[in-house]
């Protein structure tokens, strides 16, 4: 009867601390995750922009109004409960388009290659986060 109750602590302490191991590194993968995705948005923010695509002290304040004007006209556009969904995202492209254009004509060559490779950046990390979102929903 004592081997049987000393098997049983065994394996319920076994299973405590294999328990215990998965929940801490699923909690370093968290902090991991929340650290990464905020360098990320330091360097999307449009301070981090300006750094990495050197602007001129004469680029820099154009450039906040540009993306001030259209951050405000995205913002009332998802503020707006009414209207169809397809028709918000076609406005919204269009207005993402409008920006880009405005922003191409303010930087060099260089600088706007190098602005479309940042929102590319953005793509894939904002697809990544979203893959990641949903396996994590599937595997509740």
């Amino acid at each position: 009867m004592i081997k049987v109750k000393t098997l049983l602590l065994a394996i319920s302490l076994g299973l405590f601390a294999t328990t215990a191991a998965t929940a801490q590194v699923k909690e370093v993968r968290k902090d991991n995750t929340a650290v990464e995705e905020k360098q990320l948005k330091d360097e999307l923010k449009p301070k981090g922009m300006e750094e990495r695509l050197a602007l001129t002290e004469e680029q820099k304040g154009p450039y906040k109004e540009i993306n001030k004007k259209y951050a405000e006209k995205i913002k009332v556009l998802r503020d707006n409960p009414e209207g169809d969904k397809i028709e918000k995202l076609k406005v919204a492209k269009s207005l993402q388009i409008d920006k880009d254009a405005e922003i191409k004509a303010l930087l060099t060559e260089q600088q706007y290659t190098t602005y479309m490779d940042i929102r590319q950046e953005r793509k894939v990390a904002k697809a990544a986060k979203k893959e990641s979102m949903e396996a994590t929903q599937q595997a509740k």
